[in-house]
């Protein structure tokens, strides 16, 4: 949204593995905690069938998908700004991230990946996170960076996660690590396999 209002006619794709996914994600976010208290002047307007915003100073954030062969429809388009997200799961990433890339460049723009570790140290994120990791180009946020929660409400979802009470004070303040895979994977952006 920062990117869509900093100028005119900017250009913003937001792609996950499937385009219901992508509008989903952000959309929810976008309309729950951001334009509740957006000036109207301000509001971009929904168009459910092409997939964006439209502001009014004619900056689009667009959600597509990429699996199935859709990341073929986005050739031909440039963008300020490209965020890819749930890439862990996105099929053939590296391919994805070759079309996407030079449509950003096209712009001057940046690419974001943005995901939690894939189930399976295979999967092309892993490698790319690393290469991104050596560069100083990479960044973790778990659940103890979520502004949002509370520290009751974090720990209710550790609880749910399947963690011990009596560990909790400990994952949470950082002294004890969580015990259990998903937890580690999707709370704490550990790279961890199922035994």
């Amino acid at each position: 949204l920062e990117t869509a209002l900093s100028d005119k006619d900017r250009r913003i794709l937001y792609a996950a593995p499937l385009r219901d996914d992508a509008e989903k994600i952000a959309k929810d976010i976008i309309e729950l905690f951001i334009l509740p208290d957006c000036p109207r002047h301000l509001r971009p307007e929904w168009r459910a069938g092409d997939g964006e915003y439209l502001f009014h100073n004619g900056s689009t954030i667009r959600f597509r998908g990429t699996n199935n062969e859709s990341v073929e429809r986005l050739r031909g388009f440039g963008y300020h700004l490209v965020i890819l997200d749930e890439c862990g799961v996105m099929d053939r990433l590296r391919y994805v991230v070759g079309i996407i890339r030079p449509l950003a460049e096209r712009m001057g723009g940046k690419v974001i990946l943005a995901t939690t570790p894939a189930e399976t140290p295979d999967h092309e994120s892993t490698d790319l996170y690393r290469e991104h990791f050596e560069r100083g180009a990479s960044v973790i946020f778990t659940i103890l960076d979520n502004p949002r929660l509370t520290w009751d409400q974090k720990a209710t979802i550790l609880l749910n996660e399947g963690e011990k009470p009596e560990d909790i004070a400990g994952i949470l303040d950082g002294s004890k690590d969580a015990t259990h895979t998903n937890t580690l994977r999707e709370r704490f952006s550990r790279f961890v396999t199922d035994s």
